[in-house]
Parts: structure tokens; C-alpha cells; sequence
């Protein structure tokens, strides 16, 4: 935000040079850059808006820096005409506006403001129009506190001018004074009169009610609004303006008053006669009292502090204090400063005076204890050192998409999944409007752009996804795997074994793998990990992708572990080539050799497939059989006659012919 150096030393006379002050708001205050001549920008902090976004509130943090008198332009108008009819306001709902109040002006004449004047509005990147209009963009940038001006005239009402803060009717339209037309909806809040929209509440006034050279009759509106409601609204209308961005961040209804008292005066040095005013305001904002405790400020900072240097340093800060028991403070808040709302705060405000870089280093007094690891950051950074190791790059993907990738999570082997997508309310472009709900979409993409330059991808992300579960937005861990290359019937052979090593380095051996419709699902106990699976790309490519569930993944690594001592005898491996029917699928194959022989049979993989035209709708399987016994070391005989049961039953139940 840019403010003008020569407005800030009007209202705290005796500064020092530009360059100076804004080395000292920089050591004390905010972030602030000297851009040179007589501008200087200033990065605040969310929580200060309501008090430091105006050079009044400025002036007020460089007076205290330099110890210099704050001198407030804001005088109270005394026995200001108050409920004479000529002006009415009428607020809906007083959660989206705390605070509206409005006075009404006749003046001689809308003119050129006074060059003083034009010069700083220039300086700050507002360009002059009229003085009615400039003394609204002054205020706002000397105190705070956002006004609006409407051409009386133009509003309904024959003697009383009604004012509705209401919100906006089902495409409802406006077209505002920059002359843009916006359709409106409920979501978003309008200054109105009985007939029609005057204004976008808190962010532009309308072209219909503008102040124009035949202007004689003005309304000034001054008031509080909801900042959440602000904000959205202004997204939503993409029409981002100096006074949205400050309802947005919050500011105090207490600014309303001194906004309305300083035009009030501006406006009647060119003229102007204050005929009429109304404030709705039913639930004033009060003052806060904090007690401040010399003690504990030593123990948060580590460095004392006397009471008469900290009251010194509140009272430079606009903050009344009170003397209370035992040395302590009692600091009255004024109600626009919004942030400070606990003891720790009026610590931060007093050790900043001191100066932080003149605290001196004090080791803390705690007790030792050992680090603590999250077992989730644990179980990411093994999951990244297994996949690693097995020649896959990790890569990060952006965490919205559109339509097309959404599309493809419900027409591949996901679907079954039922993903229901998480849409965003104000997406940055119409391709990003969703919240990623699987990883393996843009990983997928990303394969397809990297196979101009490589014959083979292999890649994972770890990242969170998001879909709605029962109307509420779910948020998990996920791990997505991707395996490309061109025409490779093996990828899923080798995505299937990656998964069983990844899953057995995490600790995780008691799994399954159970074949759905172009699908693997991996479980434990009837507990879905993940799904495996395949796609065709263009080009020839094939991609074989998992995603895994990495919550539920962790549960099963934090479950009590038991302990299985090595075996004591050798193992006896053996390999059986069967030639079956394609149709057939390996996982039966798979569990029928595991059934026949259960107390013997250890482990059962696939180690080799072929497919070829001349096998005549066959495919030719190897299968390495695992032996090993608890008790004593297995014969030959032992092995053979379990191998025959094992043939016997691929033949009955597969009609398989051994090779």
C-alpha cells in the first residue's frame, strides 16, 4: 500500500527525513520500502489494517518510533442535526452490516478540488475527479474508514431519501460508475432505495446515483461491513477497489464516526451545509481491558521491562492506561485496534519498542526431552526412499484440474471408486475448477508429455486429495505410482511387484491382491489400501498406475507387530510352466497353488508370461513354488509328491497341460 510522506509528517509535525522513517518503520513497525520522492510503500500485516491503513494510523506508529506529537485531523462535529426526516437508513440484517450511517449535504456547487489535495490522491494512485468525490478518497486514505457519495436527488423518496443495506436480488443488475455492468446474486450485499440497487456495498457505488456537475444534494455513507461477505463478493465480481480491500481485512465500526467528522469538515470549507444524519448502530463496540504483568513479559521476552517505560510506550500508541495492584497495568484497547486481544499482545507491542535487536540472547530454562518424530512424516519420507531405490522420480503435481482429467477418474479403473469431485467456488481458470480428487490423472498427463522424449516414465507423487463423503469435504494422504512405456505387457508385472516390496518395506506382509473388472485391489483384512491398474495412451504407449491411501497404509504399519523367528530349515524351490487360456486369470492360478498345498507351499509368484498368435488363444506361465517347512528339512520325495498335487489341480481346474 502506498502512502504520501508528506501527508504522515502533516499529522506527526518534527519527523525526520523520508529515508529515516522508513528505515524506522522497517526496524519497528512493517515492512516499508522508500520509493523515492515523496511515496512510500508499506506491506501490513493482516491484523492491522483497521488501524494502520491510513496515514493517520501511520503517523500514529512513527510518532511512537521518534517520540514526536500525533496531531489528529479528525475534529467531533457538536449538535449535528440528527433525525430531521430528510434522510432514513434501513439495514436487513445487521451480521453483513454492524455499522451504516449517512449525512445529508446541500452544497453550492461540485467543482476542481484544491491542487494540496489532488497531489496526494495522485501520489497514492487515486486520480482526482471533483471535490465532492475527492474528499470521500481523502478521508478514506488519511483515516481509514471508506465513504461513498450519492447525488440525493437521485434517489426515491419525494422529502425522506430511504437507504436499504439489503442483499442483492436474483440477477438483480447494476452497472457502476467505471460503467461496467455486473449481474448480481444473494451472496452478495447492495446499498439500495424502495426501487433499485445504488451500490455494491463496500466496493462501488453505482453509475445511477452518481455525483455528477448538477449534483446540489449529497448523501455521504459511511459504514461497517461483514469482511467475509466483502471479500467474496468482490472475488466472485472480479472488481478488486481500495475500499474492498480494507472491509476485507476488517475494520473497526469505531472508524465510522471519524470518517463521517472529517468530511464533514472538508466538505464545509468548500460550502457545504449539513442539513440531517443517521447512525444505525445498536451493539457499540466497547473498550478492552488487558492487564500487563512486567513479570510475565520477562518471561515470554527474556528481558525486563519497568512499568513506566511500558505505560510510556502504550500512551505513544494511543492505548489509556490505568495503574492496578502490584506494579501491573491495566490498558484500556480503543475499539480500532482490533489486534490486540490478549495479554501476549500488548507483550509484542512493548517488546517492539524496545527494540528487538537490542534484547539480549538468553538461553531458555526447560527441561531436555527427546525429539518426537510424526509417524506420518515418517512413513512419507520412507515411502519416497523405497520408491527411490527402485528407480522412480518423484515429481509434484498442481493440486486442481478441470472437467477433461475429472472425466477420466470416472471413466477408468477408478470409477469404482465413486470419486465425488470438490468443486472451487472462485477457481483461478475454467481448467482448474476442481480440487484434485485421485493423483494419478495429471501423473498419467504427465507421462503423456514426457514420452516424446523417453521410452520409458517411471514416476510418483505423494500429495493430498480431496472428495466429498456425506456432504462433508474429505481430505486424505494419498501415493500415486505410474508406470509408462511403449506396448510393454510386463509393466503390470512390475507395478505389481514394486507394490509388494513397497508394501513389505513398510512392514506390511499379510496383503492380497484381489482382481476387480480392469482392476487390483490391494487389501488387508478386507481393508482397501489402494488399486492398481492399467490405461492405452496414443502413440502405443502403455501406462499401468496405483494410488494407495496412505492413512490407511500408516494405521496398518502402527498396529502391534508379531514376532516370527527365522526359520531354522532350508527352503526347496521349484518351477512349474503350465500352458493355459488367456481368458484364465493369474491370481486364480495363484490362489488354487496356495489352497493345494498350505502348510508347506511359503510363497508362489509369477516370474514369467508369453503370449504369442501361434499358442493358438494360450498363454504360456511360469510359476516359482517356495518349499519350507518348520519342523525339518523337506525331502525330495516330500516336494515331488506335492508338485503332483499341484499339477493335478491346475489340470481339473484350469485344464492346464504342463510343459
Amino acid at each position: 500500500m502506498k502512502f504520501s510522506y508528506t501527508l504522515i509528517k502533516k499529522l506527526a509535525p518534527g519527523l525526520p527525513k523520508c529515508a529515516k522513517v522508513a528505515e524506522a518503520l522497517n526496524m519497528y513497525s512493517f515492512e516499508t520500502k522508500n520509493l523515492g520522492g515523496d511515496l512510500l510503500e508499506i506491506n501490513l500485516p493482516a491484523n492491522r489494517w483497521s488501524d494502520a491503513s491510513s496515514h493517520l494510523g501511520i503517523a500514529r506508529e512513527a510518532a511512537a518510533i521518534f517520540k514526536k506529537e500525533l496531531r489528529s485531523p479528525v475534529v467531533s462535529i457538536i449538535n449535528a442535526p440528527m433525525d430531521e426526516g430528510l434522510v432514513k437508513v434501513e439495514v436487513e440484517k445487521q451480521k453483513y452490516c454492524p455499522r451504516y450511517a449517512a449525512r445529508f449535504f446541500e452544497i453550492k456547487r461540485v467543482s476542481q478540488s484544491p491542487e494540496w489535495l489532488r497531489k496526494i490522491l495522485r501520489a497514492c494512485g487515486i486520480n482526482p475527479v471533483n471535490n465532492v468525490v475527492d474528499v470521500m478518497n481523502y478521508v478514506m486514505l488519511e483515516v481509514g474508514q471508506p465513504l461513498h457519495a450519492f447525488d440525493a436527488d437521485k434517489i426515491y423518496g419525494k422529502k425522506t431519501k430511504k437507504i436499504v443495506v439489503r442483499r442483492a436480488k436474483k440477477n438483480e443488475r447494476l452497472k457502476t460508475l467505471d460503467g461496467q455492468s455486473f449481474v448480481l446474486n444473494p451472496d452478495i450485499l447492495v446499498i439500495a432505495d424502495p426501487k433499485q440497487a445504488l451500490a455494491i456495498a463496500g466496493i462501488k457505488g453505482g453509475e445511477s446515483s452518481g455525483v455528477t456537475g448538477r449534483t446540489r444534494r449529497l448523501i455521504i455513507e459511511a459504514a461497517n461491513f461483514d469482511p467475509v461477505m466483502i471479500y467474496k463478493a468482490s472475488r466472485r465480481l472480479k472488481l478488486i477497489t481500495d475500499a474492498a480491500a480494507r472491509f476485507s481485512h476488517g475494520m473497526s465500526p469505531a472508524l465510522v464516526e471519524w470518517g463521517l467528522d472529517r468530511a464533514t469538515a472538508l466538505l464545509k470549507k468548500s460550502g457545504a451545509k449539513l442539513l440531517d444524519s443517521v447512525d444505525f448502530y445498536t451493539e457499540k463496540a466497547g473498550e478492552e481491558v488487558i492487564e500487563f504483568d512486567p513479570a510475565k513479559f520477562r518471561s515470554v521476552i527474556g528481558a525486563p521491562i519497568a512499568v513506566g517505560e511500558a505505560r510510556k510506550i502504550f500512551k505513544r500508541l494511543g492505548l489509556l492506561v490505568d495503574k492496578s495492584e502490584k506494579a501491573k497495568l491495566r490498558v484500556r484497547i480503543p475499539a480500532w485496534r482490533t489486534d490486540i486481544e490478549e495479554p501476549e499482545d500488548l507483550i509484542e507491542e512493548a517488546a517492539r519498542f524496545l527494540d528487538f535487536n537490542a534484547l539480549r540472547p538468553q538461553a531458555p530454562v526447560v527441561g531436555v526431552k527427546p525429539t518426537e518424530e510424526e509417524d506420518v512424516i515418517v512413513l512419507k519420507e520412507k515411502v519416497r526412499r523405497l520408491l527411490q531405490s527402485f528407480q522412480l522420480d518423484e515429481v509434484y503435481s498442481p493440486s486442481f484440474l478441470g472437467e477433461t482429467e475429472l472425466g477420466w477418474c470416472n471413466q477408468s479403473f477408478l470409477g469404482g471408486m465413486k470419486v465425488n469431485p470438490v468443486e472451487v467456488e472462485n477457481p483461478i481458470a475454467e481448467d482448474k475448477k476442481y480440487v484434485r480428487p485421485s493423483l494419478l490423472p495429471l501423473l498419467i498427463r504427465g507421462v503423456e508429455l514426457n514420452s516424446r522424449f523417453f521410452d520409458s516414465v517411471k514416476i510418483f507423487e505423494i500429495g493430498k486429495v480431496f472428495s466429498v463423503v456425506r456432504g462433508a469435504i474429505k481430505e486424505r494422504l494419498a501415493l500415486g505410482i505410474v508406470l509408462g512405456a511403449k506396448k510393454d505387457t510386463k509393466l503390470v508385472l512390475e507395478l505389481k511387484g514394486l507394490t509388494e516390496e513397497l508394501l513389505r518395506g513398510l512392514g506390511i506382509d499379510d496383503y492380497d491382491f484381489v482382481e476387480t473388472k480392469g482392476s487390483m485391489r490391494v487389501e488387508v483384512n478386507h481393508d482397501i489400501l489402494g488399486v492398481v491398474g492399467q490405461e492405452h495412451l496414443g502413440k502405443n504407449w502403455l501406462v499401468t498406475a496405483a494410488e494407495f491411501d496412505l492413512e490407511r497404509i500408516l494405521k496398518q504399519t502402527e498396529e502391534e507387530k508379531e514376532y516370527i523367528p527365522l526359520k531354522r530349515f532350508p527352503a526347496v524351490i521349484r518351477d512349474i510352466s503350465i500352458l493355459v487360456s488367456k481368458n484364465i486369470r493369474i491370481g486364480e492360478i495363484l490362489e488354487t497353488i496356495q489352497r493345494v498345498s498350505p502348510k508347506l507351499t511359503e510363497n508362489v509368484d509369477l516370474i514369467d508370461e508369453y503370449v504369442n498368435e501361434k499358442l493358438g488363444g494360450k498363454q504360456s506361465l511360469t510359476f516359482r513354488v517356495i518349499f519350507q517347512s518348520d519342523e525339518r528339512t523337506l525331502t525330495d520325495a516330500e516336494v515331488n509328491k506335492e508338485m503332483a498335487k499341484i499339477s493335478g489341480a491346475l489340470k481339473r481346474s484350469f485344464r492346464a497341460e504342463i510343459r
